[in-house]
């Protein structure tokens, strides 16, 4: 279950029933979260329509994508400092992504699929 709190706050639950906080709900654009000390996670472009490229700096990440109520829909090991989140099978909406590195630190954002 989704519940919006007002038009810049979200909360979306993710996997094993954990409850995620997304901020600034209706912003699109390019979005870069800092994990720990001199590391990031950017995706662009967001919207997408049939691709995406996720940048992270270290490799060695796992990746996993939940649809609005949760599922997980998709994930992976990037091996490199860069992979393609590709439409394949999602549907329009808004999706969140976790990457969670070897040390078990995560970062968290959205993506939209027009």
């Amino acid at each position: 279950m989704r519940r919006v709190v007002n038009d810049s706050i979200g909360y979306a639950v993710g996997q094993g029933g954990k409850i995620y906080k997304i901020s600034n709900a209706n912003s699109v654009g390019i979005t870069e979260s800092a994990i720990s000390n001199n590391k990031y996670v950017s995706l662009f472009p967001n919207p997408f329509k049939d691709s995406a490229t996720l940048y992270v700096s270290t490799s060695g990440n796992k990746l996993f994508i939940y649809n609005s109520i949760g599922l997980t829909v998709h994930e992976e090991i990037i091996h490199g400092r860069t992979t393609v989140i590709n439409r394949n099978q999602l549907t329009n909406g808004i999706y969140i992504y976790q990457v969670v590195e070897q040390s078990g630190q995560f970062t968290t954002g959205k993506f939209i699929i027009e």
